[in-house]
This record gives C-alpha cells, sequence and structure tokens, in this order.
C-alpha cells in the first residue's frame, strides 16, 4: 500500500509510526474502508504473541543442540518486536487507519473522538 501526502504528514503528527501502522493493518478488523486496531484486537495479539514466545523457548530450552538455534533466535527477536510495537499501540488505546484501494489516507488514535 501507498501512503499519500496526507498520512505521512498525520502519521508523523499524531505519533504513528510505519511499524505500529503495519501492526494495525495486521492485527485489526475491517470495517468498510477502515482497518481498526481497538484494544482489545492488540491484547489479543499481544497474549497469541507471547504464547508463541514461549513455545519458542521451549523448543529452544529441549533442542539446545539443533542447528536451528539461529532460526530460532530470530524468530524470537521478531516476535519481541511485534510484542514491544502492540503495547505501544495499545498505550495509545488503538489506531485506525483509513484506505482506499491499495492508498492509504490517514490515520489515528481509535479513542481520540471520545470525550469525558
Amino acid at each position: 500500500m501507498t501512503p499519500t501526502n496526507h498520512f505521512n504528514q498525520r502519521m508523523n503528527q499524531r505519533g504513528n509510526t510505519k511499524a505500529m501502522i503495519e501492526l494495525a493493518l495486521l492485527c485489526g478488523e475491517l470495517s468498510g474502508d477502515k482497518c481498526i486496531a481497538n484494544k482489545k484486537n492488540t491484547q489479543n495479539f499481544i497474549d497469541s504473541t507471547d504464547k508463541r514466545i514461549k513455545k519458542l523457548n521451549a523448543l529452544k530450552q529441549k533442542n539446545s543442540q539443533l542447528n536451528n538455534l539461529y532460526a530460532i533466535d530470530f524468530e524470537l527477536k521478531k516476535l519481541k518486536e511485534q510484542r514491544r510495537i502492540a503495547l505501544k499501540v495499545l498505550d495509545k488505546g488503538g489506531i485506525t487507519v483509513v484506505f482506499e484501494a491499495d492508498r492509504l489516507i490517514t490515520a489515528y488514535n481509535t479513542n481520540s473522538f471520545r470525550r469525558c
């Protein structure tokens, strides 16, 4: 997907990184032209990532003689990075990404329209 100029401006203005946007597109739910990664979706993603990390650590401990330890370490590093980014999205309250066809139009914090 190609970001528009408006998208890049809003993303920087609202403190969202490209990695956070990619995570929102990965774990968010589609609603029309929006992809909404709210707190519930993001927490489910974090929980599933934690389970995968736990399984890989157990596999690494069990089979310390394998030649695939580098592959396991690489996967663990990638999962921990995704978890770190998901925690940032969770702290923001979620991210909504608006897109049309293959163009990213705008992104905003999911809870930004809730006022007390």
